[in-house]
């Protein structure tokens, strides 16, 4: 087995490199112009897990969303309609 790419390996080797690059770069300047609204991190954790009960005590629990991807995506659009509401008064 040969432990060296050729020049041509090498070559395409640089010439995806550099597609792939190119690319990220288009993802990330299309993200700055259209941002997500599902933007973020997103930690899944058991909702029985002891490590909320040590985490989150008294008025923390407020800033959770327990359940789903679903459940956080309709808790934010209800939020940000409420938002809207209170904002026109």
């Amino acid at each position: 087995m040969m432990d060296e790419l050729t020049k041509e390996q090498l070559r395409e080797l640089q010439r995806i490199a550099e597609e792939v690059s190119n690319e990220a770069k288009k993802v990330k300047s299309e993200y700055k112009k259209n941002p997500s609204e599902i933007s973020g991190s997103v930690i899944h954790v058991n909702q029985n897990s002891p490590y909320l009960d040590e985490t989150f005590k008294g008025k923390s629990w407020k800033k959770i969303i327990k359940g789903g991807i679903e459940e956080a995506l309709s808790h934010i659009k209800k939020t940000k309609k409420s938002l809207g509401k209170k904002k026109k008064k």
